[in-house]
């Protein structure tokens, strides 16, 4: 695959996953085995459509399968967004129940909104 350069790293990514995410198609569907680097590749994609191509984050859709793969989705995008560690802090709490960490996470996610 030929180099690119962009302000995304791609470096953590295979042949398939780059191809993915630098692909100008409107559309991309993303299958592939559990484990196989998935969401890590449409969290690059989302990334690589904002930084890159100037796209409005109001404007992409990603769509999972299940709600928790929704919600991981949404702790790593934050997670590689947030510089002072305070997200990482409130999913690691032990201390918590279920409830408390998803009230947490809203309130963190409406605060980056």
């Amino acid at each position: 695959m030929q180099k690119v350069i962009t302000r995304t790293n791609l470096s953590t990514l295979n042949d398939q996953q780059r191809k993915a995410v630098l692909s100008s198609e409107k559309r991309i569907l993303v299958l592939a085995d559990a484990g196989s680097g998935k969401t890590n590749t449409l969290l690059q994609k989302i990334n690589y459509l904002i930084n890159d191509e100037q796209a409005d984050s109001k404007s992409i859709l990603a769509i999972t399968f299940t709600k928790n793969a929704a919600n991981e989705m949404v702790d790593r995008m934050i997670l590689s967004a947030d510089k002072t560690g305070f997200y990482k802090k409130v999913l690691e709490t032990s201390g918590n129940k279920p409830k408390e960490i998803a009230k947490e996470r809203k309130i963190i996610r409406l605060f980056c909104l």
